[in-house]
């Protein structure tokens, strides 16, 4: 049954999601990105540091993959009580 006091929980996130937009905007018009900002944000300078792939990024990934795993299930069977 709703609550007729308050606010429904997805109204109160649309209004937090309104507020954080609006923040956004504020900050950008009161101090926006200087040209030398913009364009190493936006790519259109030359890189600062080398973009070369790390050789042992698919290696490490699959290790924290298997670590959340082991992480989860060990929480659940903790959880569980077994």
């Amino acid at each position: 049954m709703p609550d007729p006091d308050g606010l429904h929980w997805l109204h109160n996130l649309a209004l937090a999601f309104g507020v954080g937009v609006v923040a956004m905007l504020v900050v950008g018009w009161v101090r926006p990105l200087s040209q030398v900002q913009h364009d190493a944000r936006f790519g259109t300078a030359s890189s600062p540091v080398s973009v070369v792939p790390w050789a042992h990024a698919t290696r490490v990934s699959a290790l924290v993959l298997v670590g959340v795993g082991v992480i989860y299930g060990g929480l659940a069977l903790l959880a569980s009580g077994s």
